[in-house]
């Protein structure tokens, strides 16, 4: 309320309000351009590490959006069961080997013809 109090007392009195001091009227003169080459050194090592934090901060926040969206893939593909397998014998190596097949073939090796 106090700091609006000058500002309602105007409205109240119905007083103009007081000149823009001339400063602000006059328009200001572009900067001029940088002619030492240290301070145009400065600038492009600034910008350049500005570009560098900023292409950090881009490719963390794409790899946070990877990771999220990856997650969300996972989840998916988790909530359905798993397909049906054949059982296999667990004591597959506790069971004798099996003959071997001869070189000659499975029927000239039985018959001995």
């Amino acid at each position: 309320m106090f700091l609006f109090a000058p500002g309602f007392a105007a409205i109240a009195t119905e007083e103009p309000p007081p000149p823009a001091a001339k400063e602000s009227a006059v328009p200001q003169e572009a900067p001029a351009p940088i002619d030492d080459p240290l301070e145009r050194d400065k600038r492009r090592r600034a910008l350049a590490g500005l570009a560098a934090v900023a292409g950090i901060a881009i490719v963390g926040v794409a790899l946070v959006t990877l990771t999220i969206l990856w997650a969300r893939r996972l989840r998916r593909i988790n909530r359905h069961p798993l397909p049906p397998t054949c059982v296999k014998n667990e004591y597959w190596f506790l069971q004798p080997p099996k003959p071997p097949v001869s070189e000659k073939g499975p029927d000239e090796g039985v018959s001995g013809e």
